[in-house]
């Protein structure tokens, strides 16, 4: 009977035994997972931090093989977002430096308004860009129009007035372009006028080379035929009065055959006007 007792009271022993280690193993195996579970997150937000992204993104993503919820996800969804956003940000930086100030403007409007760290400074940096970017074009502005290149100085000032159309200095510089402009034709009209007076021309431009051989034809009479070789000069040239004048000659076919210079007429033809001599060669 004694014996009975004992023993079932040691079985009640070995079993509250084997429950308290039981529960004292269940509570060390949840521990140890909540804890690394935890540490895991506390880490992954170090990383993102630390713009580690790519580490915060493999921290969240263990941490996820002990408990899976929309937390986490957004956590890895916001470290994909932020690491596009500073590869945005980090090319535009590089494009600034190269003075490529509308590319970089083009790349700091791509930050997301969730890059707390960078947005701010995305912002101010547009401006800035933009006010180098003027700066730079009134610069190339300046040296071209000093350099009297007034066409590449109205593109830089073009590049100005697309961000600022009211931009004083650009204006004035537009304007000064304009008088040097103007002050160019009339200088090139004077150099114009001054060279037509130093060559006299006449009126009838229309005055040709055939025209001057009809007109010496009809003064010596003289028809078309085999024997008659006509000449003259296609460039014209011009008395102390301005008249238009041609030298017009007339040969012999059958004196030139025959060795002799064949000229039967040497003119002088303006227009309404013959002057010369008639010359008879014989040989």
């Amino acid at each position: 009977m004694f014996s009975s007792r004992l023993f079932k009271k040691r079985n009640v022993i070995i079993l509250a035994i084997s429950i308290v280690v039981a529960v004292a193993c269940s509570g060390f195996y949840y521990f140890d997972r909540v804890k690394s579970y935890y540490d895991l997150i506390s880490s992954g937000d170090k990383a993102a931090a630390s713009d580690n992204f790519d580490r915060a993104i493999n921290l969240y993503t263990q941490a996820e093989t002990y408990r899976k919820n929309s937390k986490i996800d957004g956590k890895i969804k916001l470290a994909g977002i932020l690491k596009s956003s500073k590869a945005s940000y980090d090319k535009a930086v590089k494009e600034m430096k190269d003075k490529n100030y509308l590319g970089a403007v083009d790349m700091f409007k791509k930050m997301d308004n969730h890059d707390t760290k960078r947005y701010k400074a995305s912002k101010n940096n547009i401006e800035q860009c933009r006010n180098l970017y003027v700066s730079d074009n009134l610069s190339r502005a300046r040296a071209s129009f000093k350099n009297n290149d007034f066409d590449n100085a109205d593109k830089y000032l073009a590049n100005v007035f697309k961000l600022d159309a009211d931009n004083k200095d650009a204006k004035s510089i537009k304007s000064d372009i304009a008088k040097a402009v103007q002050e160019h034709k009339e200088e090139t009209a004077k150099v114009s006028a001054a060279q037509g007076n130093s060559i006299p021309k006449n009126e009838d431009d229309n005055y040709t080379p055939q025209m001057a051989i009809k007109l010496a034809m009809e003064k010596d009479e003289l028809k078309n035929s085999p024997d008659l070789l006509t000449y003259c000069n296609n460039i014209p040239e011009y008395d102390s009065n301005g008249e238009k004048y041609f030298h017009v000659f007339f040969k012999s076919k059958e004196l030139v055959d025959d060795g002799g210079s064949g000229t039967i007429d040497n003119l002088i033809t303006a227009p309404g006007l013959v002057i010369g001599e008639i010359y008879y060669v014989l040989c």
